[in-house]
């Protein structure tokens, strides 16, 4: 579902609409925010904002608008100052500004990093891709699987091969030989016990 802004009340419309917004827990010190936009108009930057209790949140980071074309944009942040945290669940939103100071918030996501310990993560790199992503993906556990690329409608776009080995951890390179449309896309993971998983990414 597509972040809504939420604005201060004499504000007009931010210019941005968030069509992703998830966090991914890789470990007890380590959160990584990633957002997709879907279009944005005058946009200045985007401040990361971090709470403990979903009330209080406070500024722990910012990331400028990316300028050059007018299609989705991706964004990544890492949040790494969360060693001496003990409270195992964090909440984070984007607080969006323009130009001339309106702002607006993204919705709230939560990670929870009770379970980080070794629990699977996957990780499209670089995002937004040109012709080669790498699929990194950790604590798999040894075990077989098929990948794919679908379309967010859920359509089949390519097949990497059939089953592969997948070990503990795996760096998987997909070439698009053939072309890919730039657009927001999935890489899905079907593990042979019947267990899957995907992530989204940005083709320019």
């Amino acid at each position: 579902m597509a972040a809504q802004c939420q604005q201060r009340p004499s504000a007009v419309e931010v210019p941005v609409r968030i069509n992703s917004f998830t966090v991914l827990t890789k470990s007890w010190d380590l959160v990584i925010l990633n957002w997709i936009t879907e279009t944005e108009v005058s946009n200045k930057t985007f401040e990361v904002q971090r709470s403990l209790d979903g009330v209080q949140f406070e500024t722990i980071g910012a990331v400028r608008s990316i300028d050059g074309y007018a299609g989705p944009k991706s964004y990544t942040y890492r949040d790494e100052s969360i060693d001496s945290i003990q409270t195992p669940r964090l909440l984070y939103r984007i607080r969006q500004v323009s130009p001339d100071g309106i702002w607006g918030y993204s919705n709230i996501v939560l990670a929870d990093r009770k379970n980080s310990i070794n629990r699977l993560s996957v990780t499209v790199i670089p995002n937004p891709v040109e012709q080669q992503l790498n699929l990194q993906i950790r604590n798999a556990g040894n075990r077989r699987a098929t990948i794919r690329i679908m379309s967010m409608e859920g359509r089949v776009i390519l097949r990497q091969g059939g089953l592969q080995s997948i070990t503990e951890n795996s760096t998987i390179p997909i070439n698009f030989q053939q072309g890919l449309a730039p657009g927001i896309y999935l890489v899905q993971i079907l593990f042979e016990d019947g267990s899957s998983t995907s992530i989204k990414f940005l083709k320019k």
